[in-house]
């Protein structure tokens, strides 16, 4: 570069010199042409010589991300490979159907209708008399 610098002063104070022949002076402008020219090339081969390393690291580093996250999924909630993941759908709420829920106290168990649970009543146990829900007091 320079070398480049050093022609480009050369040129320039031969522009200023009238006894320049035109013929050397345009020689001269051609050489410095031709050298920016071949410094130009190298530059866009780097440049492009950089960017395929970029890319290569952000595949290697998509490849990291995808290991490392793919093992910190529970391994019983992956699908077998080759099966798309289906997404899971919202259950059917049936409010005739029946649940059974034991007491937190004394562990009875008791069955209720859906339909007929209201938790403004607060319900209790029929076998110790306690709240069944007692975090709705």
């Amino acid at each position: 570069m320079d070398d480049m610098k050093a022609r480009a002063e050369k040129l320039r104070a031969m522009c200023g010199d009238p006894s320049t022949d035109p013929r050397e002076l345009l020689g001269a402008a051609f050489e410095l042409l031709g050298q920016l020219s071949a410094r130009l090339d190298e530059q866009a081969a780097e440049a492009k010589e950089t960017r395929a390393f970029v890319e290569q690291i952000d595949e290697d580093l998509a490849d990291l991300e995808d290991a490392f996250f793919e093992d910190a999924e529970d391994p019983e909630d992956k699908e077998p490979d080759g099966a798309a993941e289906e997404p899971e759908e919202p259950e059917e709420f049936d409010e005739t159907e029946l649940i059974r829920y034991a007491c937190p106290h004394c562990g009875k168990e008791t069955v209720f209708r859906v339909e007929s649970i209201d938790l403004e009543d607060a319900p209790r146990c029929a076998g110790c008399g306690e709240l069944l829900f007692p975090g709705l007091e």
